[in-house]
C-alpha cells in the first residue's frame, strides 16, 4: 500500500499526473479544507462513477478520509455530500486504511447475517 501512495505523491510532486487517482489526490493536496464529489466534478470534469470509484481507492489507501456531511445547492436543490480531506501524515494514513478495512469487513459480515442468515449460521457452526 505504501508503494501506491509513494507513486501517487511522486506524480503530484513531478506535475505529471498520469492516473485519475493522482489527479484527484492532487486536488485534495491543494484544497486542505476538503472536497466533495460535486467539487471534484467541477474541478476535473470526471464522471460521478469514476470519481466515486477512485475516491474509494484513495480511502482504501488511507490518504483521504470522510470528514463530515455538508450541504450543497445543486440545480436549486439542497443535496448532502460527504466532505473528504487529505491526510498527509503516513501514520495517520495507515490508521485510516486499517479503519477502512475494518468498516468494510463489518459491513460484509452484517450483510451476510442479514441476507444469508441460514447459510451464514450453518457456516459459522461448521467451521468455527
Amino acid at each position: 500500500m505504501r508503494a501506491k501512495v509513494s507513486a501517487l505523491i511522486e506524480q503530484i510532486e513531478s506535475g505529471q499526473l498520469k492516473t485519475n487517482n493522482a489527479k484527484i489526490l492532487d486536488k485534495f493536496v491543494l484544497n486542505p479544507e476538503g472536497l466533495t464529489v460535486y467539487d471534484l466534478r467541477i474541478h476535473l470534469g470526471m464522471a460521478h462513477q469514476t470519481l466515486t470509484s477512485r475516491i474509494s481507492d484513495l480511502e482504501d489507501m488511507g490518504v483521504i478520509f470522510a470528514y463530515k456531511t455538508v450541504e450543497r445547492t445543486v440545480d436549486g436543490k439542497a443535496r448532502k455530500y460527504t466532505l473528504y480531506k487529505y491526510s498527509k501524515d503516513s501514520v495517520r494514513q495507515m490508521q485510516n486504511a486499517l479503519l477502512r478495512r475494518e468498516t468494510k469487513f463489518n459491513s460484509i459480515i452484517k450483510r451476510l447475517e442479514n441476507e444469508y442468515q441460514d447459510l451464514f449460521t450453518n457456516y459459522i457452526q461448521e467451521n468455527y
